[in-house]
């Protein structure tokens, strides 16, 4: 950093006026100008920063330094201007607020990286974007436009949006990409990407919300949608691939066609496709695929298989320490339209074998996790609808503890459910400890439970069997 500086301080009122400032942050130009003073319940500001005078490279030179060793093998051109503004006053109690603003564009910009074949060239970007008084409410986001080519491949955007909280957005983003060329053209540090990605969107309109009463008194509050923007989104990924660098397995054969749309504001009229799904982890894979038509046509086959001691390989666990083997099998075709009683034809199994969760926060594991779970639904209705778990159980500390459960028929539920064990609550939470909070207590069961729902809303008892502690 080398700076020019002139600051004037008035010391009968403690203001600050920073008259001059001309900053080189590596090779980026920047001028800065301000004034801040203090006020009886809080401050006032005006701090204007501009960089009109630099280039692409200086952008970059001033950069994180883990970037510097990409840059040094970069050529990088293109004007470049960049205005930042805070200004207002800082009156808590009044909730007074300053504004704050930034702008950038870029002409003209060229990146070419030696490890690259292709550079990125016509560099375009319009970029504004405004806070009043820091109200997320208020927020101003106007790309308008940003546009590269990187040989025949090309990224094209413009994306509008006003107020966070309940957006109001404008959008149009098409590409057509080499993920590998892009990785490399840019410097992407923590992971590594190949594949031919292809992403059409179009979106106009609003997201909203609503509170709505309900119930006999009106004391039951929800919050619903009431309006999401008109959409149209077709992506795909083909031979993708995909490893964080400090790890030494990626995951291959990345693969997905998305199609997904609203053609009004309902959300309710929206509709998903996503097929040709795949993903291999070493010997794991997910595959399969999912489709939904106006939130209730379902068609879906899902299919995976994870080691989960194979995870640490390809995703970083950080301190956490995973093993077992879990299987997941999904099958479901048909309507859900539950104030009908409709369910899809559905057949569902979870399996987890020898699972074991082990972290930093508690020396000993969460072992012998084993999960056996099946649903079905053979002719889509609630009274075909069965949920079966066989078992659930686990061990830690050496104590064991084990849950059986089957439901059939959710018009009038036939439930079989027994629990034995005991549960240390205090050490298991040690297990996903949270920095603030303690838990202890136990948990400890011996319990049957088996009838018909109807038997108990009609108060014939002797026809359950309920028993234990």
């Amino acid at each position: 950093l080398k700076a020019d500086l002139v600051t004037k301080i008035n010391t009968n009122s403690l203001a600050f006026e920073f008259t001059k400032n001309d900053l080189l942050i590596n090779t980026l130009p920047v001028d800065f100008i301000g004034k801040f003073e203090f006020l009886q319940q809080g401050y006032n500001m005006n701090f204007e920063i501009h960089s009109t005078k630099g280039d692409l490279h200086d952008v970059f030179s001033a950069l994180p330094p883990e970037y510097m060793g990409w840059l040094d093998k970069t050529e990088a051109d293109g004007k470049t201007e960049m205005q930042a503004y805070l200004k207002g006053k800082y009156i808590a109690e009044q909730n007074i607020m300053p504004d704050l603003g930034f702008k950038m564009t870029i002409r003209d910009g060229y990146i070419n990286n030696q490890n690259v074949p292709a550079p990125v060239k016509n560099l375009f970007l319009n970029f504004d974007t405004k806070l009043p008084s820091l109200n997320t409410d208020s927020l101003y986001v106007n790309i308008d436009s940003i546009f590269f080519n990187i040989d025949k491949d090309y990224f094209s955007s413009i994306i509008k949006l006003n107020n966070l909280n309940q957006p109001e957005i404008h959008a149009a983003i098409n590409a057509e990409m080499d993920l590998e060329k892009w990785d490399k053209a840019f410097g992407v540090q923590p992971f590594d990407v190949k594949g031919k990605y292809s992403m059409h969107l179009t979106a106009d309109g609003k997201y909203e919300t609503a509170v709505v009463h309900s119930g006999i008194r009106q004391t039951k509050t929800d919050t619903v949608i009431t309006s999401i923007p008109i959409f149209n989104l077709q992506s795909s990924l083909s031979n993708g691939y995909f490893r964080y660098t400090s790890l030494p397995q990626a995951i291959t054969n990345l693969s997905f066609k998305l199609n997904a749309s609203c053609a009004d504001n309902n959300y309710k009229h929206s509709n998903l496709s996503l097929e040709q799904l795949n993903a291999n982890m070493l010997s794991d894979y997910i595959k399969g695929y999912f489709k939904i038509n106006n939130l209730s046509a379902v068609d879906a086959d899902i299919k995976a298989l994870l080691h989960l001691g194979n995870i640490k390989n390809y995703y970083p666990l950080d301190s956490l320490d995973l093993a077992g083997n879990l299987k997941i099998d999904i099958v479901s075709k048909g309507n859900y339209l539950p104030e009908q009683k409709q369910f899809p034809v559905t057949r569902a199994n979870f399996n987890l074998q020898n699972g074991t969760i082990k972290t930093a926060y508690y020396p000993h594991p969460i072992e012998k996790i084993q999960v056996i779970a099946d649903a079905s639904s053979n002719k889509g209705a609630l009274a075909d609808m069965q949920f079966n778990i066989q078992p659930i159980s686990f061990v830690f500390e050496g104590q064991q503890f084990t849950l059986k459960a089957g439901l059939h028929n959710f018009e009038d539920l036939k439930y079989d459910v027994a629990s034995n064990g005991t549960l240390d609550i205090g050490k298991i939470y040690q297990v996903f400890s949270q920095k603030g909070l303690d838990v202890k207590g136990f948990i400890k069961t011996n319990l049957i439970l088996r009838g018909l729902q109807s038997d108990a809303t009609a108060g014939r008892y002797g026809k359950l069997y309920n028993s234990g502690t």
